[in-house]
């Protein structure tokens, strides 16, 4: 079984060499990820999405110990929808979910669920 398969990923997905796909990720036809993307487990990437350079698909969040919040040890689910643009810098932590059609732009953060925004255009930053 090659590498390709144990992380199912489709064989018309068009991946960087330079990407980072780790173990448990699901990529659908026709998807494009481009330069230094990080793919952490349970993640699944719907059809015809393009991931543009540096994206962090996800990443479970970090604290410094001064959170309130008690943080996650495990992977959980990370939903990207069908036929989504993705700009480069994005960060999606584990257990976010992205509706289908979406363009988000340069640099965001999101730490939640965005099922029903439809675009967030270039060079807007935002943490959810």
């Amino acid at each position: 079984m090659n590498n390709r398969e144990m992380k199912q990923i489709d064989a018309s997905a068009k991946i960087a060499e330079t990407a980072i796909i780790h173990d448990n990720v699901k990529i659908e036809a026709g998807v494009i990820i481009h330069d230094y993307v990080v793919i952490y487990p349970n993640t699944v990437i719907s059809r015809g999405c393009e991931i543009y350079d540096h994206c962090v698909f996800g990443k479970l969040p970090t604290s410094l110990g001064v959170t309130s919040r008690k943080l996650k040890p495990e992977y959980e689910k990370l939903y990207i929808g069908e036929n989504c643009i993705l700009c480069p810098g994005m960060i999606l932590y584990t257990g976010s979910t992205i509706g289908n059609n979406n363009l988000l732009g340069d640099f965001l953060l999101n730490k939640g669920r965005m099922q029903h925004w439809k675009r967030l255009y270039y060079r807007q930053k935002c943490v959810c």
